[in-house]
Order: C-alpha cells, then structure tokens, then sequence
C-alpha cells in the first residue's frame, strides 16, 4: 500500500475466483498487468527509482508476509530470508542508484511470543531448528529444501537470522541496512538493529554478542518479549518509511478486521518464481489485492548492458526453494515463472519439472505451470506451457 493509493487492498476483482476453485488464466494475469492501476503503480514505482528513494526489503516467501508500501520498495523474496548463494549476486542491485537502503526482513508469529523463549518463526526457521538438533552428516540434502535451508539460512531464531543477514549484506554494500522481523500475524514491523559503514557501525537494541559470540541465549534476548529499537533510536532514513508501513496497515485493518486469523495459516493457489525487482503488488493489482495468496520466491539476475543472465547456482537455490510450497500447500494449483526472455521462462519450467515433486503435483487435474516474458515490469508474452 502506498500513501498515493489508500486502497491498495481492495475487493472490486477477484481474479483468483476463490468461490470458484479454480486457477488463475494466463489472460487475467495479462489483464490485471496491464490495468490502468498497475499502469499507475508502475508509473510511481519508476518515479522512486528516478528519485533514488526506493528501499530493497528482502523478506521470506511466505504468502503471509505482508510487504510494505510496494511503490517505493525493491522486493527480494526467498525461504527464511537465506542468502540465495556465496556470490552474494543482488549486490548490483543494492548499489543502484535508484536504491536508498536496505531492509532485512524475516518474520514471527506474534501469538506465539513469551518472555524468555523465541517466537515461533516460518517453515524455513522451523526446519533449520530441526537441523540445529543434528550432526552436519545426520541431515540429509537429498531433498532440495532440506539442502538449501541447510546451505543458506544461517540461524532458527528469527532475530538472529535477520541480524546474521542484515551484517552479510552490509558487508557487500555500501547502502545503510537495517535488520527488522515482522509479525506476520498483524504485519507489524519490529526495527531490531542498523549496521552502516560496511559494519563498522551499528545500533541495537540488543546485546549484539548475545547472537555473535557463542552467547545466544533466548532467555536473556526475549526476557521483555520481541527487542525493538526506539524511535529515536531508528536511523532517520528509515522512519519515515516505517511510519507510512503502519498508516497502510490501518487502512489494511479496515479491509481485512479479521487480519490475525487470516493470517495464522497460509495455503496459497500461487507461487511465482520471477526475476523482476518490482513487488507483485505493483504489477498485479487485483492478484495482490488481499494478503496471503501468493508464494514469491527471488530468482537473482545479472543485466550486462542489454543482456540479462541467471547464473546456475542462483536458479538452482530458487528451484530448490519449490519443494516447499508444492509439497505443503493442498491449494497450490498454478505455479508461474518470469523472466526477461519468455524462452528462458519456458527453459526454468522445463528444469523445474525434472523434480519429482513438480513432476507428480503437475499431473494433478486443475494444476499448471505459466511463462511469462516480463521487462520493466510489464508482461509482454505469457501462456500456459504444463
């Protein structure tokens, strides 16, 4: 939501047909594209980036996260917030021009927090607990998820992830970053520490050797509930951003009263797999129109003059990444893929398929895979291909 569009959230449309059951066509996600409001968020998007405002939030797929004002935000989206590869391959992104700072954003379960004891994170989190009980050699990298939470998410704590992260990516830019966790239950987001000048600064509101120096300790971490840093205490290039994210959520509120309870699950009909910076709030309005419907994974590109590239370490971590939500959601039934080159999104369904999971869940009546062709946010060819 954005302070241009009070009504981001709305329920004039409702191209999922949920009365209905059945999937998306490859023609409403055209339509919803190139509606005149996707013309306009698009159009504001590209202004931000003209002005050098817009802020990178990379968050977790999860359909629950809710992502924060969309037209000023680059969207990098993956399991747990993992880092995607040992390349670091969004670093050029990051030092564009067009980008302010940086936001690392996991998230919690409110309902679930208690003093003394972490909250209750994602999918991704809860399997890197499972990981943390074993030897390196007791877990299995056989299936693709297990292999990349193993080989990408650092921490089961959602504060210690997003810190872990939060540091990396300082590290490899020399944009400000600060690490947050969001409540996926109600979309409030909690600031947890800012690292600025390549690590060598930081603040927060927590003893940061607690997370760094073998002292993790969650009864001291979360002896008041979740750590937040003060107003005053957030670097000014951020409040303003998260103060426009809290006024959205009110709008979301009046839409949405039953927020908390819709947000306790996910089940989602889509997951998307695209390599466009933009949120899929800005591209597709009427998809995005109420939270929790779309699983959103990252898949990192280069742009070499005119020539965009996916290396395959990257492609292989994103295709990883599918185990999950094919093999959790019973609602899953449309799987789509974008990439600047409508082959190139065709050859990405064509590797996806030779998973097992994909292969089995593909033959399932109603299921199917859409490729698309995406440059500066705009759908140019799509079709259903599986």
């Amino acid at each position: 939501m954005s302070a241009e569009n009070p009504n981001i959230y709305r329920r004039d449309t409702d191209i999922l047909r949920r009365g209905e059951g059945l999937p998306v066509t490859p023609r409403d996600l055209y339509a919803d594209n190139h509606s005149l409001e996707a013309d306009r968020r698009r159009e504001a998007w590209n202004r931000h980036k003209a002005d050098g405002n817009l802020t990178v939030v990379w968050s977790c797929g999860d359909a629950r996260v809710i992502i924060p004002n969309p037209e000023t935000t680059v969207s990098i989206r993956s399991i747990a917030t993992g880092s995607p590869s040992d390349a670091y391959p969004y670093t050029r992104l990051m030092e564009s021009p067009g980008v302010k700072n940086i936001i690392i954003l996991p998230h919690f379960d409110g309902e679930t927090v208690k003093p003394g004891e972490e909250p209750t994170g994602c999918g991704g989190l809860g399997e890197k607990k499972v990981q943390e009980t074993k030897s390196s050699k007791e877990v299995s990298e056989g299936n693709s998820v297990v292999r990349y939470v193993k080989q990408r998410v650092k921490s089961s704590d959602v504060l210690l992830q997003a810190c872990i992260s939060a540091t990396i990516t300082n590290e490899n830019t020399s944009k400000n970053v600060l690490a947050a966790a969001q409540d996926h239950r109600d979309g409030t987001i909690i600031p947890i520490a800012a690292f600025s000048d390549r690590g060598r600064r930081t603040i927060s509101a927590i003893n940061l050797r607690h997370l760094f120096q073998g002292q993790y300790d969650p009864k001291i971490i979360y002896q008041d509930g979740i750590p937040s840093l003060s107003e005053d205490e957030i670097p000014e290039e951020f409040r303003a951003y998260l103060t426009l994210h809290r006024k959205n959520l009110e709008e979301l509120y009046k839409v949405e009263p039953d927020l908390v309870q819709l947000q306790k699950t996910q089940n989602p009909t889509i997951m998307a797999l695209s390599t466009d910076p933009r949120p899929f709030e800005v591209r597709f309005p009427a998809l995005t129109a109420s939270p929790n419907t779309l699983f959103k994974l990252s898949v990192p590109r280069t742009r070499i003059d005119s020539r965009i590239s996916i290396d395959d370490q990257s492609l292989n971590d994103a295709l990883d990444q599918t185990e999950y939500p094919v093999a959790h959601f019973s609602n899953l039934n449309t799987i789509y893929i974008e990439t600047g080159d409508f082959d190139r999104s065709k050859r990405v369904a064509d590797q996806l398929i030779l998973n097992e999971w994909v292969h089995d869940w593909i033959n399932e009546p109603s299921h199917q895979i859409i490729a698309a062709q995406t440059r500066d946010g705009i759908v140019s060819r799509i079709s259903t291909i599986y």
